[in-house]
């Protein structure tokens, strides 16, 4: 069973993930935002903006923060992560989505990851099943087995 969908290119998929949701209420949304030009944020920002605050008010399964914070293989610092974690959720309050979940691009996390999250005020930290990290008093850590991405649902729906 699916656990979490990362969001990546809804103004592709908006449609077939919102029919996908109808039927399947319980997989969190992981919603991807992006401070720089990587999975639309360049020229698709206002519309992502505008179909995150649609969705929201459509489907009934919860939602989360997905970012991708690393540069290729190798984890960007500390800082470079926090920031992007940071913007993530305030744009994401900003149009009524709170959040308090976030899983990393690509599965790639580290220390610096769970700090980031934590200095944030995100409490529940997805993670792939069988990695682990120590995390601070009162965080969460929420293995996924299963994901799929927004592009996957609209493959399947069409076939």
């Amino acid at each position: 069973m699916v656990s979490e969908v990362h969001v990546q290119e809804i103004w592709l998929y908006y449609n077939h993930l919102v029919e996908w949701c109808k039927q399947n209420p319980k997989p969190m949304l992981m919603l991807t935002v992006q401070k720089n030009g990587n999975f639309g944020w360049t020229e698709h920002k206002e519309e992502i903006i505008t179909l995150y605050s649609q969705l929201k008010t459509v489907v009934d399964n919860p939602f989360g923060l997905h970012v991708h914070h690393t540069r290729g293989r190798a984890f960007a610092p500390y800082s470079y992560q926090y920031e992007l974690i940071k913007y993530g959720k305030e744009l994401l309050k900003e149009i009524g989505i709170p959040i308090n979940d976030h899983t990393s691009g690509w599965s790639q996390n580290n220390e610096d990851t769970v700090k980031a999250c934590y200095d944030v005020g995100i409490m529940n930290f997805h993670y792939r099943k069988g990695r682990t990290f120590p995390l601070p008093d009162g965080m969460m850590g929420i293995p996924y087995r299963r994901i799929i991405h927004d592009k996957q649902i609209a493959e399947r729906m069409k076939k």
